[in-house]
């Protein structure tokens, strides 16, 4: 947070509550600077409309809660991000595999694949072109990765 983003925090805190002395505006205007400007707001908006008095143990309680809450959002969001980076790579890994292998070495995966499957997927896939079909080439790459792992 900025001094200037923290002196208007600040001076919104003391707009609400107005019984804060010069000592508490210095040293709520240092205090939330610690503070991501998002955060400061959010608790500052919520302790106004709880509190008509500075009560620095509560406003600091809900400084940290909010600081907690916003950041297992940025950690949900972190997370979301990085299995989205997972599946893409798995699918450059699938793209990769089914590259080096020859036209043969495919036909036979093919059929292999093409026993797994329900028989109505089968029928949807069963004339595809495993270069080109997702599912025919997931299921070739999981059969050919399950062979690796047992040999």
């Amino acid at each position: 947070m900025t001094p200037e983003q923290s002196d208007a925090l600040t001076a919104r805190l003391k707009g609400m509550i107005p019984t804060m002395t010069d000592e508490q505006i210095w040293f709520w205007a240092e205090r939330l600077k610690g503070y991501g400007y998002d955060v400061g707001v959010a608790a500052v908006d919520r302790y106004i409309r709880q509190e008509s008095e500075l009560k620095t143990p509560a406003l600091t309680a809900l400084l940290e809660s909010e600081r907690a809450r916003r950041g297992a959002a940025d950690y949900a969001k972190l997370q979301e991000r990085l299995a989205e980076r997972s599946i893409l790579e798995y699918w450059q890994e699938v793209e990769r595999f089914i590259a080096n292998l020859s036209d043969d070495e495919l036909s036979v995966l093919k059929a292999e694949a093409l026993k797994g499957l329900a028989p109505a997927a089968v029928a949807l896939v069963a004339k595809s072109d495993p270069r080109k079909s997702k599912v025919l080439k997931g299921t070739i790459f999981e059969i050919a990765k399950g062979r690796a792992a047992a040999a």
